[in-house]
C-alpha cells in the first residue's frame, strides 16, 4: 500500500506506506518538469509507515517516488 494525502494540497501531506515485510525505505519528491529532487527522506526497517512532510514548493505536479529493496513505486502529487 502507498497512499499520500490529500492530494491536492499545500505542501503538507501525510503518506501511508505498508510493505510486505521490515525494510529501510527512501521517498523523494521529484519535480515533473525538471526531474530534480526537492525533498528526500529515509526511514528504517518497519513494515508500516505514516510519514508526515511540509514541503516548500512552487504550485505544480510533482512525483512522489518510493524506494525499496524490493523495487520502486511512484505517485503523482499536486501542490496548489
Amino acid at each position: 500500500e502507498f497512499i499520500v494525502f490529500p492530494n491536492p494540497n499545500a505542501g503538507t501531506f501525510k503518506t501511508k506506506i505498508s510493505l510486505a515485510e521490515d525494510a529501510n525505505i527512501t521517498v523523494k519528491i521529484i519535480d515533473l518538469m525538471s526531474g530534480i529532487v526537492i525533498h528526500e527522506r529515509s526511514e528504517k526497517n518497519e513494515q508500516d509507515f505514516l510519514l508526515e512532510d511540509t514541503v516548500n514548493a512552487p504550485t505544480g505536479i510533482y512525483l512522489l517516488l518510493l524506494e525499496t529493496p524490493k523495487g520502486t513505486a511512484v505517485r503523482k502529487l499536486v501542490f496548489e
